[in-house]
């Protein structure tokens, strides 16, 4: 039952395969790294299980990604 005084409760999005589509195209990009990064041997995601990996990225919300104007990602050689 909705209470008297008009307040509302908020739902975040979490990310897993089945809204992927409903995800920033920084968001996607994000996921992509991940999931491409994983099977090199060098790169600690490898130690990850999947279920893991999701849970990190379903822990992300939909905002946590900072983009540029170019919409590409901020960060370490990517000044501009």
């Amino acid at each position: 039952r909705s209470p008297s005084c008009g307040c509302f409760s908020v739902r975040y999005l979490l990310w897993n395969p089945e809204v992927h589509h409903r995800f920033s195209p920084g968001f996607k990009r994000l996921v992509l790294l991940f999931l491409m990064a994983r099977p090199c041997k060098d790169c600690p995601l490898s130690w990850l299980s999947d279920d893991c990996l999701f849970y990190i990225l379903n822990m992300c919300t939909f905002d946590a990604i900072p983009l540029t104007s170019n919409n590409s990602f901020r960060g370490a050689g990517n000044d501009e």
